[in-house]
């Protein structure tokens, strides 16, 4: 795009706002969502493959942390997993719901962990 260019889309912008033009894009009907909308419809709608996701890692913190750590926090799951700290809040919500670690102590946010060996594992050991 040259300067040129540049300046005759800035000025047709300008004299667009100016005269309240209401005009929309060819390529986007009036009728479809723009993407703040769009976005909008996204977060608030709930989203199953989020919980698959969650799932999949709880899975390996039963596997891969629990059998090895004495406490657990949000922050570690967080770091150690490279995920957002709400969807780690919502991780450690979940863990503790299921009685695999206690809740927060005193002011720490450190969990006990309580079941070291995953269920699986449990009931291999057991002869089940």
């Amino acid at each position: 795009m040259t300067d040129q260019d540049a300046q005759s889309l800035a000025t047709y912008w300008r004299e667009s706002e100016s005269t309240g033009s209401d005009e929309t894009w060819a390529d986007q009907p009036e009728d479809e969502p723009d993407n703040d909308e769009k976005r909008d419809i996204v977060q608030s709608s709930p989203d199953v493959n989020t919980e698959n996701r969650d799932e999949a890692l709880i899975t390996r913190i039963m596997a891969e942390v629990l059998p090895v750590h004495e406490t657990l926090s949000t922050t570690f799951i967080q770091q150690q997993y490279s995920i957002g700290y709400p969807r780690a809040a919502r991780i450690i919500r979940e863990l503790e719901q299921r009685g695999l670690i206690g809740a927060p102590e005193g002011g720490r946010n450190e969990r006990r962990v309580l079941v070291h060996t995953p269920p699986q594992q449990e009931a291999l050991a057991d002869g089940v």
